[in-house]
């Protein structure tokens, strides 16, 4: 059997890709190129520097790193205290929290990868009839292929390291939430103490649009109305300049313009969305262009693509 720390993720994995397929950067610290190695499908990458524009060069999907950052661009993971070779089984505790259905899906990845048993677990004073803990254990992995799902009774910090196996890592949510979350993640020295292989801390976010972002088919400015018109495809489509997004034209607008006439001058003005949009953002955005694949500008200004809503 492969020992952990040699267990590698598999090429053709088939997580559920919820965090733009397990594209993972890395910074530096104590377990956070062990824990990229793990979670990533193929190898992470080692960023330093500016970590928002190394995010979007690199379409990434988690960002792992010694702390939590509240501005973080994407879905981060921080390490504390682990020890691979110890790792003998995974928990995920899972709460009411943003930040749980991300913590099952690090805990089930980090289960499968190093093949381990692992399991989710809800804390309760009445884990009988606490319905809220039952629904936030299926909410946060509804995958048929899941964790094993375990409501536990607890009072305290110390009732909860005497449950977890000695040779556990603990995957959570950042603070916020339940209450047993927050007093998880509290001191460092208490999640290590409750978890003698170590914890992960990980902080969700909702996705962004340069996760999501194709490769732009843009109209140049001065290109003429006939040949847009002759190669339109979608009921809008974004005119660039140099690489900036300078406009849109719409079919409706170019059937009614001079065949001869450029587009920068019939084109509206252009509707977008920032890299670091949210796709919620990104749909309201496509209700404006009939539909469209909606354009994304970077954080220097220029066009990156187009995302699909």
């Amino acid at each position: 059997m492969t020992s952990p720390a040699r267990a590698r993720p598999s090429q053709n994995d088939d997580d559920r890709p919820d965090h733009a397929g397990w594209r993972v950067l890395h910074t530096r610290g104590d377990g956070v190129h062990e824990i990229a190695r793990l979670l990533a499908v193929g190898d992470p990458i080692a960023v330093q520097g500016d970590l928002h524009r190394a995010c979007v060069a690199a379409r990434a999907g988690i960002l792992v790193q010694r702390t939590i950052r509240s501005d973080g661009p994407v879905a981060q993971v921080a390490p504390v205290g682990v020890d691979v070779d110890r790792i003998g089984s995974v928990v995920g505790a899972i709460g009411t929290g943003p930040h749980s259905a991300l913590a099952a899906r690090v805990a089930t990845r980090l289960s499968r990868v190093l093949g381990v048993p692992g399991k989710l677990v809800a804390a309760s004073r009445d884990p009988e009839g606490d319905t809220v803990a039952r629904r936030s254990l299926d909410a946060s992995d509804p995958a048929p292929q899941g964790l094993e799902h375990h409501v536990i009774r607890v009072s305290g910090i110390p009732e909860v390291a005497d449950l977890i196996p000695s040779d556990a890592l603990l995957v959570l949510g950042a603070a916020g939430g339940s209450w047993v979350r927050r007093r998880f993640s509290a001191p460092g020295r208490r999640m290590v103490a409750a978890a003698p292989a170590g914890a992960v801390v990980v902080h969700d976010t909702a996705p962004r649009a340069f996760q999501h972002v194709e490769g732009a088919v843009a109209f140049g400015a001065r290109m003429l109305a006939a040949d847009a018109l002759r190669l339109l495809a979608e009921p809008a489509v974004p005119v660039a300049e140099e690489g900036r997004l300078v406009g849109v034209v719409r079919a409706a607008g170019l059937t009614g313009a001079d065949p001869g006439a450029e587009l920068r001058a019939v084109m509206e003005a252009p509707i977008s969305v920032p890299w670091d949009a949210s796709m919620m953002e990104a749909s309201r955005a496509a209700l404006a262009l009939d539909g469209a694949p909606v354009p994304v500008v970077g954080p220097d200004g220029r066009l990156l693509g187009t995302v699909r809503t």
